[in-house]
Order: C-alpha cells, then sequence, then structure tokens
C-alpha cells in the first residue's frame, strides 16, 4: 500500500510545473482548434454553393459571436467559481455552481431571442451588400433561435474546466464537428432527400449539432461521479445571493469581450477603407495568428483552473508558481511563433492568396505581429491568472481605456488622418497589444491577485 502511493506520487505531475500546466492546456488547444474547424468546414461546403453565400456565412458567424461573446464570457465566471470550491473541498457547492451557469444560460438565451427578430435589420443597418444581406440574416436567426444550446455547451465546457477536465469538452468539440460536417452535406448541398438550403442549411446543421451536444454534456454533468461527488443530480434554482457574488466576477468577462470584438471589428472595418489588398492580407494575417492567439489562451484557460484550485486550498506558493510557469510558457511559445511568422512571412501568405500585391501586404504585417507576439502571450496568460482568483474588474477597466482611448482613436489617427495606410492601422494594433500586455503584467507582479477568494 505504501509502495503503491509512493508511485502514484511519482507518476503525479510536480504541481505548479509545465508537466501540470500543459497535460490541462493540451485538450483545450485541440478544442479551440476543433470549432474554428467547424467554421472553416462551413465555409468549404458554402463555397459549392456561392461566393455571395459563402460571404454571407462568414459574416453573419462573426456577428453571431459578438452578439454571444457578452453572454458566453461572463459565463466564463463558472470555472473560477468551480476551481476554488474544488480547492477548498467544497464540493457541494462545486455542483452548485454548475446549476448557476445553467440558470443564467435562460435569460442570455432569451436576449438573443429578441435579437433574432432584428436579423434582417441588423445587416441592413450594416450597409451589407445586397447580394449578402437575406443569406445573411437567414444564417443569424436560425443560429441565434439555437442560442440557449449554445450557452448550455459553454456553461457546462466551463464548469468541466473548472473543475480540470479538460479532456471531456476536447471530445466532445471533436463530436460536434463530425456531426456539423455530417449535416452540411444534405442540408446545404440538397443530398439524401433534403431541400437544397444553401446558408440556412449551415445554420440548421450547426443548431442540430449544438443541440446534440448540449444534451450530451447535461447528461454527463447529472451523472456518474460528478453526480455523486458533487451532487449535480440535485435541481437548484439560483439564490439572488448566489447570483450577485458571481455577476461580480462574471460580468467584467463578459464586458473585457465584448469591448474587444467591437473594438477589434472597427479595427477591421478601417482597413476596409484602405482597400481590398489590405483587408485580405490583415484577413490572412488574422487566420494564422488563431495559432498563437488560441495557445496563449488554452494555456491561460489551464492558468485560471489551477490558480483557482490552488487558491481555493489555501496554498498561494503554488498559485504563484503556476503563474510563473504559465506566464514563461506562453511567452516562449507566441515568441517561438513570432520569428516563424518573420521568417517566412511571404510563404505564409502565398498559402491563402498567390497575387504580388497581398504577399507584399501581408508579410509587412507579419513583422508587426512578429514585435508584439511577446506582449500578446504575456497578456493572455496574465489575464488567465488574475481570472483564477477572480479579479476581473480592473481587466475589464484596462481594456476599456485601452480599447476606447488608445486602440480605435490611434488607428483611425495613423490611418485616416496621418495618411499611414496599413502600416498606421498595424502600428497601432501593436501599441495596443503591448500596452495591454504591459498593464496585465504589472496588475499581476502587484501580487493583489493572491489574497483574493470569490
Amino acid at each position: 500500500m505504501h509502495h503503491e502511493s509512493n508511485s502514484k506520487k511519482r507518476c503525479a505531475p510536480e504541481p505548479g510545473g509545465m508537466a501540470e500546466l500543459w497535460l490541462m492546456a493540451f485538450p483545450v488547444i485541440v478544442a479551440t482548434l476543433s470549432q474554428s474547424m467547424m467554421g472553416v468546414v462551413d465555409t468549404i461546403f458554402m463555397g459549392k454553393i456561392g461566393t455571395a453565400e459563402q460571404s454571407a456565412v462568414g459574416y453573419a458567424g462573426i456577428i453571431m459571436w459578438t452578439l454571444t461573446s457578452f453572454g458566453v464570457g461572463t459565463l466564463h465566471g463558472v470555472s473560477t467559481f468551480a476551481a476554488q470550491h474544488l480547492g477548498a473541498g467544497e464540493n457541494e457547492k462545486v455542483g452548485r455552481d454548475g446549476w448557476l451557469g445553467l440558470f443564467l444560460t435562460v435569460p442570455a438565451a432569451l436576449l438573443m431571442l429578441g435579437v433574432a427578430f432584428f436579423a434582417l435589420p441588423i445587416f441592413e443597418l450594416l450597409n451589407t451588400d445586397l447580394a449578402v444581406l437575406s443569406h445573411a440574416a437567414d444564417y443569424l436567426s436560425i443560429r441565434l433561435y439555437g442560442s440557449l444550446f449554445v450557452f448550455i455547451n459553454y456553461a457546462l465546457l466551463i464548469w468541466l474546466r473548472g473543475i480540470g477536465d479538460t479532456r471531456t469538452p476536447m471530445y466532445l468539440a471533436l463530436g460536434g464537428n463530425i456531426l456539423n460536417a455530417l449535416l452540411n452535406y444534405p442540408l446545404i448541398l440538397g443530398h439524401w432527400g433534403c431541400p437544397r438550403m444553401g446558408a440556412a442549411g449551415a445554420a440548421v446543421a450547426s443548431a442540430i449539432a449544438t443541440a446534440v451536444f448540449s444534451l450530451v454534456y447535461l447528461a454527463i454533468f447529472l451523472s456518474g461521479e460528478r453526480r455523486r461527488r458533487f451532487q449535480t443530480g440535485r435541481f437548484r434554482v439560483s439564490k439572488p445571493s448566489e447570483v450577485l457574488p458571481f455577476l461580480k466576477v462574471g460580468l467584467p468577462i463578459g464586458a473585457s469581450w465584448t469591448l474587444e470584438m467591437v473594438s477589434w471589428s472597427a479595427f477591421m472595418m478601417i482597413v476596409g477603407w484602405l482597400g481590398v489588398v489590405q483587408l485580405a492580407a490583415t484577413n490572412i494575417v488574422f487566420q494564422v495568428l488563431h495559432f498563437s492567439f488560441m495557445g496563449a489562451m488554452a494555456l491561460g484557460t489551464a492558468a485560471t483552473t489551477l490558480v483557482g484550485q490552488y487558491l481555493g486550498a489555501e496554498d498561494e506558493g503554488t498559485a504563484a508558481k503556476t503563474a510563473r510557469t504559465t506566464i514563461r510558457s506562453a511567452v516562449i511559445y507566441c515568441v517561438t511563433l513570432g520569428l516563424i511568422f518573420v521568417m517566412a512571412r511571404h510563404e505564409i501568405v502565398r498559402i491563402f492568396n498567390s497575387e504580388r500585391a497581398v504577399i507584399e501586404v501581408g508579410g509587412k504585417i507579419f513583422i508587426y505581429a512578429a514585435v508584439f507576439q511577446f506582449f500578446d502571450g504575456l497578456g493572455i496568460s496574465c489575464t488567465g491568472v488574475l481570472r483564477g482568483a477572480g479579479d476581473t474588474r480592473w481587466t475589464m477597466i484596462l481594456m476599456a481605456v485601452l480599447a476606447w482611448f488608445v486602440f480605435i482613436p490611434l488607428t483611425y489617427t495613423l490611418t485616416a488622418l496621418a495618411g499611414l495606410g496599413i502600416d498606421g492601422a498595424w502600428s497601432a494594433a501593436t501599441v495596443f497589444i503591448i500596452l495591454v500586455g504591459s498593464g496585465m503584467y504589472m496588475r499581476h507582479r502587484s501580487g493583489k491577485w493572491k489574497s483574493m477568494r470569490v
């Protein structure tokens, strides 16, 4: 018996160490890439219908994510609460946290149902091309009607990550992707006796896949070890005394996500004024930057769980060690990719577009991207650490100030007023990311988060 416990200790990764962090982060990277692939698969299928329909699905997908980002961001508070309560050994509260997340999906979904009725006016307000307009509105309204399942998926995915289970969401994300692709074939293209629905078919396929897997998430939440350990089988209506402390942590995350989405959308709109070549090159760089961003985000997500659990267990030393490991890992990861961006910049752009002007502009943008990689890794990892402690209000204020008083005004000034074109836009983006990364790191260094509890 003694020998067995010693061997288990040797097998367990070192608390706060690199192995512990990456064991939790790797499934998050796979799941996030899988979710991104769903959009890629939709785009490939829509290419067989027509360019207008393909553009509509891509554009409506961005609007869908912007509209739901506040609700999804707010639900991320569930991981902080679940992690800290698990660390403190308060298993019943961990189950309560899951129910709290599910309880909040209802008002979030009702709000999105109201917005669904205005899908067409939204795109008219955005001066959407007439060829794209009706397809985009169809896609958005169908996806918003199914938003309850989107929120249930995220609430339980985030809860599972909060208790340290990142593998189950990975498997479910891969399964959802396969089901979405299988449904796309008949619903978009009109096979197996189904009507050819085009953009609406893509929305219906995604909505059905999301609904099916939200039911799988519910079954996992309500059964087996989770039911026994966290008493998840006990239905709970959350009381105001439970909801308010949660909203204090969750709402700033939702606000930060929305602010960031809107500010980058404004950035893309300003770049769009510069011309088709500049917009195409920027889109390509963003697609590639997903790889550095997602890796850092996965590390930040793992840090939220581990830091939350160690703080809940009153083990500040290991929480601080986890924070250092996360920051080091994220910075090395992002800087390594930054070097690849610089060395292979023209070759990377050529994979997406063979036009000489696009390759030249894209290559130039990648130099800016390489410059801010260090600070992007720093900012994302520190945000994950701070979120684990429940320190979300300060990060929201920093994001609001820098997005609205630095990023958007500086982008407009350097492009439209100073006439610096694409260099002006990406110089502004670089300044913004450097300031966000530096600000988040300074907050982490202050150490205030170590004494915070939800």
